[in-house]
């Protein structure tokens, strides 16, 4: 049974990213909080107000004390748990989320006071309209954000191409390999002198463009306080 920590939720979502689990007769023992469909997770200690909603068919479930589970007390609206979670999700549920957090250097969040938060409730066509608003604001989020990210990792392609550069391919593991003396008295570490470094080094001495040292071109300092 899966046993999810406070790690586990993040940008609205439970991840799998490093799953624990537990055993069925430990997750029969604590019924009090299983975790169901529908139900506003949050954490309450370490990464103190990642959310998430569980997700319809989500397999049977429970969690540490450092996450808080709130569980619908009705199903009739279904927007209700979507509204809530959207509104913490913006500055003002992080607001109010801020006035209920405690402690010093650990903080943490008291369930009951939870409870006590007070947020504008409007009627159910407003709420859906807000609900639909900000999912879609949302998704045009992750949507540019996915981009964002191929972009970047299309960028060290670009640079190499740009440079007239491939990388070699890495070193096996336990490579054993040899190193002439002359070629070793500069550094005599393995990781300059294995083939994979040494093979990049030539690319680039003997590369599209002139090499040139950061040394050349910056004056290298030592500390940034005076000794």
């Amino acid at each position: 049974m899966r046993y999810l920590r406070a790690q586990d939720l993040k940008d609205g979502e439970i991840t799998a990213d490093d799953p624990i689990y537990i055993t069925r007769p430990y997750y029969e023992s604590v019924s009090r909080s299983h975790i169901r469909s529908g139900y506003l997770l949050f954490s309450i200690m370490g990464s103190i107000g990642n959310l998430a909603i569980v997700p319809s068919g989500f397999p049977p479930a429970t969690a540490n004390r450092a996450v808080g589970i709130l569980a619908p007390k009705a199903d009739t609206d279904p927007t209700l748990t979507r509204f809530v979670f959207l509104l913490l999700c913006t500055n003002l549920g992080a607001e109010l989320y801020e006035r209920v957090k405690k402690g010093g250097l650990q903080k943490r969040t008291n369930l009951a006071d939870v409870a006590d938060l007070e947020y504008p409730l409007p009627p159910e066509p407003v709420r859906n309209r807000i609900v639909a608003a900000l999912d879609a604001a949302r998704s045009i989020s992750r949507r540019m954000l996915k981009q964002a990210d191929d972009l970047l990792a299309g960028l060290d392609g670009f640079v190499l191409d740009s440079l007239g550069l491939t990388l070699p391919r890495p070193d096996a593991p336990q490579t054993t390999y040899a190193v002439r003396l002359r070629d070793a008295r500069e550094r005599f570490d393995p990781d300059y002198n294995g083939p994979r470094f040494r093979t990049l080094r030539y690319k680039i001495e003997h590369g599209k463009f002139r090499p040139q040292s950061v040394g050349v071109l910056f004056h290298p300092i030592v500390s940034g306080f005076a000794a």
